[in-house]
C-alpha cells in the first residue's frame, strides 16, 4: 500500500540545489495519483506524493515545470520514507512527545474543519446571489459620460477647430489631425468615464453638455484648450457576478467566521489578566 507523508521541514531548496531546476523536463509518462514512482523496503511511494511535495514548495519553486523538478521530488519523498521508517524502528509512535505534538494537532485541525464547515455553509449559491444584488445590481451607480475631444494649445486654435465643426466638419478627422493629447490619434475617442476622473474645468463641461453636441467655446484645463464632443450618457453598468464572485465569497467567508467567533463569545465567562498576571477590570 503507498505510504502518505508530509514534506520535511528541512527548506526543499537547500535539500535539492537550485542548479538542479535547470534540468532538462523529464516526461511524465502516466497521468494518475496511484502510478508507482519508487519502492522503499517495500512501501510504495506514488506520483501523487511527489505532486503533494510539489503544492508544498514555496511559489518561486512551485511555479517551476513539475517534470522539472520531478527527480528532486522523488528524492525527497524517498528521504521522508525513509525517516519514517527510522522513527518507527525506535518506537515514536509510543513516544510520549509524539503523542503531545500530535495532541495539539489535532486541536488545531478540528478548529480548522470547524471553520471550514462554518464558510461551506454560508457560501451557497442564494447567499452569493443575494449579496451580489445588494452590493451591486441594488446600489445606485454614477452616471458616465461617453465623448471625445480635441487638445490644443491656445485658445485660438481651439476656436478655429469650433468653427470647422460648425461648418460641417467630421469631429473625429479634425482630433486626427489637430489634436496633440494622445487620444488624436483614436479620433479624440476617451471612452467612458466618470466625473471625477477628468480635472474639474472638463469635467463640468462634459457633463453639461448634451449628448450628441460639442462645447461651442473652448474649454481650459491644465492641459491647454479643449473642444469637447458629448456621444453619450449611461448609468454605470453593474459588473457581471462572475466579476465579483471572488471578492463576494471572500466577503461571505469572513462574515461567516465572524459570526461563529461572535456566536461562540456569547454567554461566556471570560477572565482576562495583564502581562504581569494581575486581573484586568472587566470591561
Amino acid at each position: 500500500m503507498p505510504i502518505r507523508f508530509k514534506p520535511l521541514a528541512v527548506p526543499f531548496i537547500a535539500a535539492c540545489g537550485l542548479a538542479a531546476i535547470a534540468l532538462a523536463p523529464v516526461p511524465v509518462q502516466a497521468q494518475t495519483a496511484e502510478t508507482v514512482v519508487a519502492i522503499v523496503d517495500g512501501s510504495e511511494i506514488t506520483l501523487g506524493d511527489l505532486v503533494d511535495i510539489h503544492q508544498s514548495l514555496p511559489a518561486e519553486l512551485r511555479n517551476a515545470p513539475f517534470p522539472a523538478l520531478y527527480p528532486q521530488l522523488r528524492e525527497r519523498a524517498i528521504d521522508s520514507v525513509l525517516l519514517l521508517k527510522g522513527a518507527e524502528k525506535d518506537n515514536l509512535g509510543d513516544d510520549a512527545e509524539v503523542a503531545e505534538r500530535l495532541a495539539d494537532a489535532k486541536k488545531r485541525i478540528m478548529q480548522q474543519i470547524y471553520l471550514e464547515r462554518a464558510v461551506a455553509s454560508a457560501l451557497t449559491e442564494d447567499a452569493i446571489k443575494q449579496r451580489y444584488d445588494e452590493n451591486y445590481l441594488n446600489q445606485e451607480r454614477p452616471t458616465e459620460v461617453r465623448a471625445r475631444h480635441i487638445l490644443l494649445d491656445t485658445q485660438e486654435a481651439a476656436q478655429a477647430v469650433i468653427d470647422e465643426l460648425d461648418a460641417g466638419a467630421d469631429f473625429a478627422t479634425l482630433a486626427k489631425e489637430k489634436s496633440t493629447g494622445p487620444s488624436g490619434a483614436n479620433g479624440g475617442d476617451l471612452g467612458y468615464f466618470e466625473k471625477e476622473r477628468m480635472v474639474p474645468e472638463f469635467a463640468e463641461a462634459a457633463f453639461t453638455q448634451q449628448v450628441g453636441t460639442y462645447t461651442k467655446s473652448p474649454v481650459q484645463t491644465q492641459f491647454g484648450w479643449h473642444v469637447i464632443l458629448v456621444e453619450d450618457k449611461r448609468e454605470q453598468q453593474a459588473p457581471s457576478l462572475d466579476q465579483v464572485r471572488g471578492e463576494i465569497e471572500n466577503e461571505l467567508s469572513r462574515d461567516a467566521i465572524n459570526g461563529v467567533i461572535e456566536g461562540l463569545r456569547e454567554n461566556r465567562e471570560i477572565t482576562l489578566f495583564a502581562i504581569d498576571g494581575s486581573p484586568e477590570p472587566a470591561e
